[in-house]
């Protein structure tokens, strides 16, 4: 049983005529018949031993045959064995590298800036959609807490994340926060944020604050109110997309159906956040291709993301998403720079704050 595809293992021909075909499907967009095979690449066999086995091929589910008088063309499995096992990675020319240091250049210090020029840069490179997702769950991702007197009875909470993201909530009490709680809540929790799961700092918290307002009447509403404000859920997901246009020139999406639903997901940053990883991976990159992908709009798609740090802490996925047919040997090589390249601007931003 093979453990890639729980399939039955392949020989070496196969996997020889398998790659084959996939290669040369991805370059021209046209079903792979034996004797392009035979005469243009594997010339040591003949056009009938590999159109038998195509056939096998076929018959294990790698290929397909869209109808009677074609060749043939990768099924999902087949790109699945091709990804795992077959590809060879080309690696970046220096060159390309100089590219893609030139298109992620410029000096940012906004992080939102930094995420939206990643996406940019990979949509230019790969000339299909970027994508780049952020994602600050709010165990041990939350750097800093501030309060802020916004005005009577009123106080902002300010949140700051291990990668710079700063989210705010106003929360309205009872009574004024004053000076010295103002300054006093915040040092409290920031000097355990690192070493303190949550719910035991909230705890903290709630009995810091009953021992200060104890002797007043709404002091337990006030208290579930600021500590729900500051220690409540901050989790966070934000999505960029760039070069939706460069999918339309793709021959992998003749279905203008299938490409409307595709658009439509990709403008909806808030789906489009829950089908990619959610989490950090052992693999710094991960392929997802046609159906392995949840959501049916991405299933005539690939999905190439790779993890980035922010502060030596995973801080989300950034990618490509093309259609099945992408060019592998060179779009993971080129995702996994870009995530190079997008730790280096965040580390030189963290630097500068």
């Amino acid at each position: 049983m093979d453990k890639v595809t729980d399939g039955p293992p392949i020989t070496d021909r196969e996997r020889a005529v398998l790659s084959t075909v996939i290669q040369e499907f991805i370059l021209n967009g046209q079903p792979v018949g034996s004797r392009t095979v035979a005469k243009r690449y594997l010339t040591d066999l003949s056009s009938a031993t590999v159109r038998n086995t195509m056939a096998d091929l076929e018959e294990y589910g790698y290929l397909m045959q869209p109808h009677t008088s074609a060749g043939r063309v990768p099924t999902d499995k087949g790109y699945r064995y091709y990804v795992s096992v077959l590809v060879k990675l080309c690696g970046l020319t220096r060159r390309e590298m100089a590219r893609m240091d030139a298109e992620f250049n410029t000096r940012m210090q906004e992080f939102r800036e930094i995420l939206a020029a990643a996406s940019h840069m990979l949509a230019i490179i790969s000339a299909q959609a970027g994508v780049v997702r952020s994602e600050f769950p709010a165990e041990n991702q939350i750097e800093r807490l501030d309060l802020m007197p916004i005005g009577h009875r009123r106080v902002m909470v300010v949140m700051t994340t291990c990668g710079g993201v700063v989210r705010d909530r106003v929360v309205s009490l009872s009574r004024d926060l004053g000076e010295r709680l103002t300054r006093k809540i915040p040092q409290f929790l920031n000097a355990r944020l690192a070493d303190t799961p949550l719910g035991t700092l909230r705890q903290e918290l709630d009995e810091m604050l009953n021992t200060e307002w104890a002797d007043e009447s709404s002091a337990l509403r006030d208290c579930k109110r600021l500590s729900e404000a500051l220690l409540g859920n901050w989790a966070i997901q934000e999505v960029y997309v760039d070069g939706l246009s460069n999918l339309l020139d793709q021959p992998g999406f003749a279905d203008l159906r299938a490409v409307r639903e595709l658009f439509s997901l990709l403008e909806q940053r808030e789906a489009l956040s829950r089908v990619l990883p959610a989490t950090a991976s052992e693999s710094p990159v991960q392929i997802k291709i046609g159906e392995e992908n949840e959501e049916p709009a991405l299933r005539s798609c690939a999905v190439i993301m790779a993890s980035y740090q922010a502060k030596g802490r995973h801080a989300g996925w950034l990618g490509i998403i093309g259609p099945k047919r992408l060019r592998y040997s060179k779009m993971i090589p080129m995702v996994d720079y870009a995530a190079t390249l997008l730790n280096r601007a965040l580390e030189r931003a963290e630097e500068d704050l």
